[in-house]
């Protein structure tokens, strides 16, 4: 049985994460705050969750992506293995995190603060495909000239409109490998909202007319 854990260390670093680049005005001390945001996400993702078989695995698969993505700075070809390495990590907690309450027959708010964790995974699992995308097939995107030379960041606000079908359209995939991940971002967000975060709400509000009813 999965045992429920604090997600509340890897929400706040997901949203630090979120709301670093406004802050952090130099392009050279922007990669070294992300480094240490993802740290603590990486942490707080292995901490958050725990299903039999995956535990080791999800902390492996985060020191490996952790020490990678340091790496990377003094040996520039380890950056896609790292993107591929942190993705994968993203990916996985969000896996387990949507299955923690898909199981429970009740939600409450430590579950309910999961599905946030896991819809911010998904959109920063986008992001990373993006920029994936991007290094493999340059000019995948038309990107406005004041972008310069997209960074990371860049393509987390473009994973996050998309999957909220925002459509701004001020980056928009050229290439049909760019096309179809736009396509699935907002499939799955979409899906997301549709389903998941309804099915939790509907469980959390059921536990607490549960809970009232037991009261009186």
């Amino acid at each position: 049985m999965m045992k429920k854990k604090n997600p509340f260390l890897l929400m706040i670093s997901l949203i630090s994460l979120l709301l670093i680049h406004p802050f952090v005005y130099t392009d050279v001390a922007r990669p070294f705050f992300y480094s240490i945001v993802l740290s603590f996400v990486v942490f707080g993702g292995g901490v958050s969750t725990h299903l039999p078989g995956w535990k080791r695995i999800e902390w492996i698969m985060g020191a490996a992506a952790i020490s990678l993505n340091w790496l990377a700075y003094v040996f520039p070809p380890l950056t896609l293995i790292s993107h591929l390495v942190l993705l994968s990590f993203f990916i996985l907690t969000a896996g387990i995190l949507i299955q923690q309450f898909i199981i429970q027959p009740k939600v409450d708010s430590v579950l309910l603060i999961s599905t946030i964790d896991a819809y911010l995974l998904i959109g920063f699992a986008g992001s990373l495909i993006s920029l994936i995308v991007y290094e493999l097939l340059p000019g995948s995107f038309n990107l406005p000239v004041h972008f310069g030379d997209p960074q990371f960041e860049d393509f987390v606000y473009f994973s996050f409109v998309t999957l909220a079908t925002l459509g701004y359209g001020d980056i928009t995939p050229i290439h049909p490998v760019a096309q179809t991940l736009a396509i699935l971002l907002t499939v799955i967000g979409q899906i997301y909202f549709a389903m998941v975060v309804a099915l939790a709400i509907s469980k959390y509000v059921s536990g607490v007319q549960e809970s009232r009813k037991q009261e009186n």
